[in-house]
Order: C-alpha cells, then sequence, then structure tokens
C-alpha cells in the first residue's frame, strides 16, 4: 500500500500539545512558535474533545474559584460530563468576568450563559426531554439560541438546527422525516413544544453511536429531500480546536457573527472555536445595513470576522475597511472562490485572509489557506488543519491503492472530526465515508511537496 499522507503522524501526550498551543498566537493572529499543525493524536481515538479541551489554560487545578452561586454550582452533573458542559466550566474559569458573548438585547459572561444552560437543561429534562431524544430547534441569531442548543445537547439529545423561514409544510415535513420530538423556541424562557414523534429507521442508528449526543447539521437536497450530517459534540469541538490553532485566535479576539445558524459548521465551528480560547462572541443585527454594521463592529472592537463569499461585495469590504481593530477575515468557501482573493487582499492590505475548505457545506473543516503563506494558483485550498491526514487515492484503484506523491485522486482525510454519513429520514447513508473515520470527499486533486492540497474543478 502507498500513502501519500500530507501531514506526519506523531505520538505525543496530550498534555505536551496543550503546553505547545499556548505559544502559537501573538496578537496579529501570526505563530510565535513552531507550527504543530501536523501532530496528530494517536492514543486517545475518536476522544478528541480531551485534548481539545486542555488547549484552554485553567485558572486553577479545580473549580472551587468558579464564579457560579452554590445554587447553580450543584446543577453541575459529576464527571463524566457533557463535553458542552465541560467547555463552557473552563472557559468561565479562563474568563469569569465581563461580557463574553453579545447580541442586539444583552451581554453574558460564560459563566452566565453556562448558569442559563444547567437550568434550561433541568427544565428541559422535566418537560422529558432525554437522551437520544430528536429535538429541532428553531434557529436564531443570537445568545438565546446558544443556551437552547447547549441545552439539549448537554441532555443528550440529537439536535437539528431548523430555518424557520423555510415555511410551515417543510417544518412539518421534517419533523415527520426525522421522528422530532420536542420543538423549542428560544427566548426568555424557551418555548418547548411536544410531539408525538413517528420513529423512523434513523433514529436507532443513532442511538448505537459512542457519543450517544449528535448534532443533524442540513445539508443540499438529495433527490428533492434535503439530507442531515450526522456530527457528534466531540468531534465538532476537535475540528473548532484545529480551527482555532490553525489561525491563531486568542483569548484578546472578538468575532462578529454574521452568518445564520442553520449553515452548520461555519456557524457552530466558529462560536465552539472562540470559546475554547475563551475569545468574545457578538451576533450581528438581522438585514443590516454597512453602516450599522460599522457601528457594531466598532462599538465591540471586532477583531475577526467570517463571511460567506456572495457577502464581500463592495459595500461589505468598504465597511469593513472602516473598522480599524479588524485583524482577519475567515471565508468559508470553496477553490473557485479563489478568483476574488487577490481584489480582496489588495483592498484589506493590513487584515490576515482565511480560507476554510471542508468539501462540503455540513463536513469538518479539512484545510485552511492563508494568504501570505499559500499561493493564489486555482484550486489551492492550504495545507491541514491539525487531526487531519489527507490521502490522495486513485480513482480507478481499490479503496486501499494510493497514489503518488503529485498524482492527481480523490481527496480523502482520514480524521475523527468525520461525520459519521448522512440521514435522508429512512437509515443513514454511507456515501461519505467506506471505512471508520474517512470521509471521502468525491473531488480529485493532488497535494504538492510542501504539503499543500489542490482540488481540481469538479
Amino acid at each position: 500500500m502507498r500513502g501519500c499522507c500530507v501531514q506526519r503522524r506523531i505520538q505525543i501526550p496530550s498534555i505536551t500539545l496543550g503546553l505547545l498551543f499556548l505559544g502559537v498566537g501573538d496578537r496579529s493572529g501570526r505563530a510565535e512558535s513552531i507550527p504543530i499543525r501536523n501532530i496528530r493524536l494517536l492514543n486517545t481515538p475518536s476522544k478528541c474533545v480531551m485534548w481539545s479541551l486542555a488547549l484552554i489554560p485553567k485558572r486553577s487545578s479545580g473549580e472551587e474559584d468558579l464564579m457560579i452561586s452554590p445554587e447553580y454550582r450543584s446543577l453541575i452533573p459529576a464527571t463524566p460530563r457533557h463535553p458542552i458542559i465541560q467547555l463552557l466550566i473552563e472557559a468561565s474559569s479562563r474568563r469569569p468576568s465581563g461580557w463574553a458573548l453579545r447580541d442586539t438585547v444583552r451581554e453574558l459572561s460564560y459563566t452566565e450563559l453556562l448558569q442559563e444552560v444547567l437550568v434550561e437543561g433541568g427544565r428541559l429534562a422535566n418537560l422529558g426531554v432525554h437522551r437520544g431524544a430528536p429535538v429541532m430547534i428553531e434557529a436564531t441569531q443570537n445568545t438565546r439560541y446558544l443556551t437552547a442548543y447547549f441545552a439539549a445537547l448537554h441532555l443528550g439529545a440529537n439536535v437539528l438546527p431548523y430555518d424557520a423561514s423555510t415555511g410551515p409544510e417543510e417544518l412539518e415535513r421534517e419533523m415527520a422525516r426525522y421522528g422530532v420530538l420536542f420543538y423549542l423556541v428560544p427566548g426568555d424562557s424557551i418555548k418547548v413544544s411536544k410531539l408525538s414523534g413517528l420513529s423512523p429507521h434513523c433514529i436507532p442508528y443513532l442511538a448505537e453511536l459512542d457519543d450517544g449526543s449528535c448534532v443533524l447539521l442540513p445539508t443540499g437536497a438529495a433527490e428533492g429531500q434535503p439530507k442531515r450530517a450526522i456530527h457528534t459534540t466531540e468531534g465538532l469541538i476537535g475540528n473548532a480546536s484545529a480551527y482555532a490553532n490553525s489561525v491563531g485566535l486568542n483569548a484578546d479576539d472578538v468575532t462578529m457573527i454574521m452568518i445564520s445558524p442553520t449553515l452548520g459548521i461555519c456557524h457552530t465551528g466558529q462560536i465552539l472555536a472562540h470559546m475554547l480560547v475563551a475569545g468574545r462572541i457578538a451576533f450581528s443585527s438581522n438585514m443590516i445595513s454597512p453602516d450599522d454594521l460599522v457601528r457594531e463592529m466598532q462599538d465591540v472592537r471586532t477583531t475577526n470576522v467570517t463571511l460567506l463569499p456572495d457577502l464581500l461585495g463592495d459595500a461589505m469590504l468598504n465597511a469593513l475597511a472602516r473598522v480599524p481593530t479588524l485583524r482577519q477575515i475567515s471565508i468559508d468557501g470553496t477553490a473557485s472562490t479563489k478568483e476574488f482573493l487577490p481584489h480582496l487582499a489588495s483592498r484589506m492590505k493590513e487584515v490576515d485572509i482565511v480560507q476554510t475548505w471542508g468539501a462540503s457545506g455540513c463536513g469538518p473543516i479539512l484545510t485552511v489557506w492563508l494568504a501570505g503563506r499559500d499561493p493564489l494558483s486555482p484550486g489551492c485550498v492550504g495545507t491541514p488543519v491539525r487531526g487531519v491526514d489527507m490521502e490522495i487515492r486513485s480513482p480507478k484503484a481499490k479503496n486501499r491503492e494510493f497514489e503518488e506523491d503529485g498524482s492527481v485522486g480523490e481527496l480523502c482525510a482520514r480524521t475523527s472530526y468525520a461525520m459519521h454519513g448522512y440521514l435522508s429520514g429512512d437509515e443513514a447513508d454511507g456515501d461519505v465515508s467506506t471505512e471508520p473515520e474517512l470521509i471521502r470527499t468525491g473531488y480529485l486533486g493532488y497535494a504538492d511537496n510542501d504539503g499543500r492540497v489542490y482540488v481540481k474543478p469538479q
């Protein structure tokens, strides 16, 4: 078997990785120490959350100084805790006071978010939300959505973000397709609708997964029906940690979230990445004008923003150029979006330009392209993030036969961040993977001698 693995595989204890991470980012977001993108842990199979959380420096060895009142502290479950609760505990310890999340209505510290999640989680449990229950959440662009999202996850529910603007008929179809038992509408207090809940074949499949708690992110339509990609919370946190490391996020960063929660990885990954480094997150207003956007970004001293390529018109670029604190623009896109990057780089010379690639809008981030490090060559999507091994497989040979370096083949990714497949409402589809922790992207491409990945036009 011949391998074309873009990344080196180095076995290293997770505590060492945590110490290495502490020096990866300065205020400009550029690496200060030797990059560790090429390190992949082999001694923690499928449990990437443990070393992801280890990347957050703790203020103490315990939780005795966590600024949470006794009545809320009693709600924190004993170990083993759900990864979301552990993440919020660590973020609260790192940034115990001051706002960490902000929308147009209110500001929250990480401690306050943790308290809300614990309280609402208890209320949802009393209403019958249980481990493995299919729970649909109406997606809104604010902190209330995060409370509902995390509360359902930490109970072990299978969570489906939903865009209510698609209309009542599509909502009814989605509920029947996935056997939804609870529909949550975020608000001052989460509104809960308990449904009869059909039991399609996909639900037993989800119950068999080791984590027992999944996020079902929407993807494109297939034969007239949208699918859902199955992610574990551990995988999402691990992938967010790898992204944060690749682009140099740090606790001083303030990111402006301008994309819908229904955009899956792009939205969830940004939030988790900033929580891992205890950065701050602001949600922009809906249908905002460029002038209002500038005022919101200046008000919170925004350093980072994530955008979709179709938002990068002249009006948006003019607005972003008026934000003096902005240091990084992250673009969720494909190899075909490279055509506008030279124009973007010339307009935003003092800002780092980042582009992520993951083969699909619902899959994990596999590579990161950085302006100044990676070429503007057609098809270049940068280098793999930590924990991803890219393999170039011959499209004509059997699964375990590989191409030589530089040869064109199918781009495959071996990673613990891999989704468990797609749900179309009847069963789990294995069309993205034929082996555990493997993503077959369906794209042809190759890797150069420096480990950069190139995607050929479809």
